[in-house]
């Protein structure tokens, strides 16, 4: 992109199974990308893609010479629960990931594994360890439920799970008591459970929480800003639920404009970035003292966190 009017093709890598999310891994002179993919539906079955998967592609990307990217496989552990999706064309049964957040200031990589979601060692990313798996009963493949999402608090400690339940197309937010389609916080180091979130209000349009991340503060609170689609925005403060506050007391504020279906929301800089379905982006400012102390950042990429923030 040194003619920015006129970028050239450096390389291609193909994956086996296509490419549903990409993860940047920046390693001094390397950029390595986690790809998740998996082998469902028919468009997902090319003539190296077969089930059951079990495997991410890792693309290692020499920065000085793109051109000499290579690919490689890190397989799941052997014990990875087996997703089994009752779909048109199915079933599909594979183990694989959907989605993949990186803290390298902690060497950690949380994989939304779809059946399971698990925690790796990336000390060497070109080669990732598995360290713990995290899973829950509600959150059942056969139920078109699905670990989608993760992100880490700023300090390292807590790691948060998406389930999206009902995989995009359901609404899971009708009640909001039960167990389906919420946010699960996590201990990043033993995997153990804290607790879990959804939006504290009925819900009857297509909802389930979906992607999120945490504000930059650098007083260690852990306030997360989420998007659950008819469901709009939401702003949680973690601590306070972790603390025993019920889930209306702990959301620290909503914003669900009419007819609208938001996507994705994330904190970057003293505002919330919403991308909405139907709507576009909508820019909102939180205004409320829990945003006190908020980092600004030089950039933000949701999924590639880097410096610890304490």
């Amino acid at each position: 992109m040194s003619d920015p009017a006129s970028p050239t093709l450096e390389n291609a890598v193909r994956t086996d199974c296509g490419s549903h999310t990409n993860t940047i891994v920046p390693d001094g002179d390397t950029v390595y990308v986690y790809v998740s993919s998996y082998p469902l539906g028919a468009a997902a079955q090319g003539p190296n893609c077969s089930q059951p998967h079990g495997f991410i592609s890792i693309i290692k990307v020499p920065v000085a010479n793109p051109a000499a990217a290579t690919v490689s496989k890190y397989f799941l552990d052997p014990a990875t629960e087996l997703a089994v999706y009752p779909l048109a064309g199915g079933p599909f049964s594979f183990t694989a990931c959907h989605d993949i957040s990186v803290f390298t200031g902690i060497d950690r990589a949380a994989g939304a594994c779809l059946s399971e979601s698990q925690m790796w060692d990336i000390s060497d990313p070109a080669h990732p360890e598995f360290m713990w798996r995290f899973d829950d009963p509600v959150v059942n493949t056969a139920n078109i439920d699905l670990w989608h999402s993760s992100s880490f608090s700023w300090d390292g400690e807590v790691v948060a799970f998406g389930d999206e339940s009902g995989g995009g197309g359901a609404a899971r937010c009708a009640d909001p008591n039960d167990q389906q389609g919420r946010i699960w916080f996590v201990d990043a180091d033993t995997g153990v459970l804290l607790d879990n979130y959804k939006i504290p209000r009925s819900e009857t349009g297509t909802c389930t929480m979906h992607n999120f991340n945490f504000i930059t503060l650098r007083n260690g609170r852990k306030v997360l800003v989420a998007s659950a689609y008819t469901g709009g925005t939401t702003v949680v403060d973690v601590d306070a639920l972790l603390g025993g506050a019920s889930e209306a007391e702990a959301e620290v504020g909503y914003f669900r404009p009419h007819g609208g279906s938001a996507w994705s929301s994330y904190w970057y800089n003293g505002f919330i970035y919403t991308n909405d379905i139907f709507r576009g982006v909508d820019l909102l400012l939180l205004s409320d003292k829990v945003r006190a102390g908020a980092r600004k950042l030089p950039f933000m990429n949701p999924q590639t966190q880097i410096n610890l923030i304490q």
